[in-house]
């Protein structure tokens, strides 16, 4: 991924949306191969919603992403917009996890194979304490 351009599309072959109890974590997963090897991005929460003085003094009492190389930032989406009729989702990202994660600034993920709803409703989830839920139909 070349973060000098300022946009890019991405076609997801595979995206998930689960529940990881044995790390208690809830995760949503796309990727532009089978095996999230050539490209993807993953956004975490924990299970429990819950954060400790710990997490909250170190800014980790949000979402995280990471991608495929195993880079990770703590938030990071400065917009999200979802379009169902073309199943498409745009994220932009912040400097700060456009740097870390080797990204362009916005993101437009093409999603096939009926995942649409799944990533949009998995991503609800992740982002349930932040202002960008609403932004998602």
């Amino acid at each position: 991924m070349n973060r000098m351009s300022r946009n890019a599309d991405i076609a997801v072959v595979s995206a998930a949306a689960v529940e990881l109890p044995d790390v208690e974590t809830y995760c949503v997963a796309m990727a532009t191969d089978e095996y999230g090897e050539q490209f993807g991005l993953t956004f975490q929460v924990p299970l429990s919603g819950e954060y400790d003085e710990q997490d909250r003094r170190l800014g980790m009492d949000t979402y995280s992403i990471s991608n495929h190389l195993g880079r990770s930032i703590y938030g990071g989406i400065i917009a999200i917009a979802a379009d169902p009729g073309a199943s498409v989702l745009t994220m932009t990202f912040s400097t700060e996890a456009t740097e870390e994660l080797d990204i362009p600034a916005t993101l437009r993920f093409h999603l096939a194979n009926g995942k649409f709803d799944q990533v949009v409703e998995g991503l609800r989830r992740v982002l349930a304490e932040d202002g960008l839920r609403g932004s998602l139909p």
